[in-house]
């Protein structure tokens, strides 16, 4: 998707992916036994809020070490006036020391004297998520999926501080689909048995897969699975590395819902007798059949209420492709009986098509808030809800800003490595996120490579500056300061505030042109836990919001120029 804040991170989201959009749309299923076993984690006293040092000194522009060899050279890796990698990427990893001599030869699972090896994730094909993905315009075909993981891989290969070793890349053909337990641990009993140091992404529905990669001391980055609370990442620690988990997401709900929305009147409900009566929310939430996200959502329910935010109610649904026409007449039958002014929704891109169009069946207006989705927040997916629902739809959007695809960084990075676009255009940013964070943490473990060295250098990863307009999100890993439970395991930390507009044209995120856009307040800033406004935000006012960046400026439909915080680093030339 044309995302362009593709970093170790949302995605890194937050996002799984489908290549793993397709994951987000199979039948949920439940845990297997094997799920109820912690892995023994490594240095408890880490996870607790400590930050990492890392295992090799990182270049600092500030203060640099002119007593060690950063750059190879004329053509050299490191560019000094940013202190990072020579890509066209603001998170590129930071500049490490020229490494001579030995690397110590093999370290563990997948790592030798001369290579690491790595499973890309093959997820099985699936006619019903293809058939959605296609409709959406949003599918990549599997043979430029492989050549773009590929690609992205050898870019990062020939810039990144290996240590001696070389990246093999190998194939982890999956055997059922993302939400099949019993596939999903054969395939990571499978992973043990190539002899693999990590696998980039996973079937996502499913928990045994990374939980038992964990076990075996194997990494899962990316888009393995669906965010998990914090507590399931504290248990695989340190193996298993996501996007934003569901506490920090639903943390930046908590803040939004009680500064913005509590106490007042819905006046954004589609139904006029709600514009005059103070909110009373509903969650309607994503979970499985056997309830693994249950936990989340009832911590989340109960801090709003102590927040004094009006929860009447929670309704659950399940993601089924076969079903979800005939399950949304029940569930906005539940909603509708609540009689909500406000649902809540967190969830996919899919099933609210179905909902919206059920609750205009069912004469059913509210307000819609969306807070911290897979894809919902997106204009691709968003045109296709029911438009008399969806126009009274705001709230959280934890995409990148956007600008067009060949002037954001996954396209750069590529055309930088390897001459040509990048073969998967729709998932192109989704796979430089799980290379990036892979190649980040290799890049800063040092050459006694093992998943903890990998942690403390994927931890001690410094923060960019941020942008006085903080327009581009901020992305980290372990402690910065940012959260107050101290170490974050998602990467992501931020979030935008949006409503959507029918009316506005322009490009969604694959390209295509069409009508209607979601427009982001306060010219598309993106906040922190703690910044997000009390002073009342004029939702569905035009005034001050962008729809996306571009070099074509649009005012009419909220297009305005990029701006230098969005556009590739220079971080001298490719190499």
């Amino acid at each position: 998707m044309n995302t362009t804040r593709t970093t170790s991170h949302r995605l890194s989201t937050r996002i799984v992916a489908s290549v793993a959009l397709g994951a987000a749309v199979a039948a949920a299923a439940g845990c297997s036994a094997s799920n109820s076993t912690k892995v023994k984690t490594s240095n408890p006293k880490v996870i607790e809020g400590n930050k990492a040092k890392s295992p090799v000194p990182i270049y600092d522009i500030a203060h640099p070490d002119t007593s060690k060899q950063w750059d190879d050279g004329a053509n050299g890796r490191c560019d000094p006036a940013t202190g990072q990698l020579r890509l066209p990427f603001n998170l590129a990893p930071p500049c490490t020391p020229v490494f001579s001599g030995n690397n110590g030869g093999a370290q563990g699972i997948g790592v030798s004297g001369d290579t690491i090896k790595i499973a890309r994730y093959v997820a099985k094909p699936d006619i019903s998520s293809d058939y959605l993905t296609k409709s959406s315009g949003t599918y990549d075909e599997p043979k430029a999926v492989a050549a773009t993981y590929q690609g992205y891989v050898k870019t990062f290969e020939r810039i990144s501080n290996l240590y001696g070793r070389k990246i093999e890349l190998v194939d982890l053909q999956g055997t059922g689909l993302s939400n099949d337990e019993t596939a999903a641990l054969a395939d990571a009993k499978t992973a043990k048995d190539m002899g693999v140091f990590a696998v980039l992404g996973g079937p996502a529905q499913t928990k045994s897969f990374s939980r038992t990669l964990a076990q075996e001391k194997i990494l899962c980055i990316g888009s393995c699975l669906i965010a998990q609370p914090a507590e399931f990442y504290k248990e695989t620690h340190p193996y298993v590395w996501p996007g934003m988990s569901p506490d920090e997401s639903a943390a930046l709900n908590i803040e939004f819902v009680s500064k913005q929305l509590e106490g007042k009147l819905a006046q954004y409900a589609g139904d006029a007798k709600y514009k005059t009566q103070k909110r009373r929310f509903v969650i309607l939430n994503y979970d499985t059949a056997e309830g693994a996200f249950t936990k989340v959502w009832d911590d989340w329910e109960a801090k709003l209420k102590a927040k004094g935010v009006n929860v009447v109610g929670r309704v659950p649904f399940r993601l089924n492709v076969a079903t979800v026409s005939q399950d949304a007449i029940p569930v906005v039958q539940k909603l509708k009986a609540l009689d909500a002014t406000t649902v809540i929704f967190t969830g996919d891109p899919f099933t609210p098509q179905f909902f919206t169009k059920e609750a205009t069946k069912q004469n059913y207006f509210p307000e819609w808030v969306l807070s911290g989705t897979v894809f919902a927040d997106t204009s691709a997916f968003a045109r296709q809800f029911d438009q008399k629902q969806w126009s009274h739809a705001f709230g959280m959007n934890l995409i990148p800003s956007r600008i067009p695809r060949k002037s954001g960084e996954p396209y750069s990075v590529y055309v930088c490595g390897i001459g040509h676009a990048p073969e998967a255009e729709n998932s192109q940013a989704i796979i430089m996120n799980n290379v990036a964070i892979l190649m980040t943490g290799l890049n800063l473990a040092g050459p006694k490579l093992t998943p903890e060295s990998f942690r403390d250098g994927l931890w001690a990863a410094p923060l960019p500056k941020r942008d006085a307009g903080h327009i581009r999100g901020v992305v980290s890993f372990g402690n910065h300061g940012i959260w107050p439970d101290g170490t974050d395991f998602g990467g992501s930390d931020d979030t935008a505030l949006a409503w959507w507009d029918p009316n506005a044209v322009g490009e969604d995120e694959t390209g295509a042109p069409g009508k209607g856009l979601w427009r982001y307040v306060n010219n598309g800033a993106h906040f922190l836990p703690g910044e997000i406004p009390t002073a009342p935000i004029a939702f569905f006012d035009k005034a001050n919001t962008v729809t996306y960046f571009s070099d074509s400026v649009d005012a009419a439909n909220g297009i305005q120029a990029i701006p230098d915080a969005l556009k590739p680093i220079k971080n001298g030339k490719c190499i």
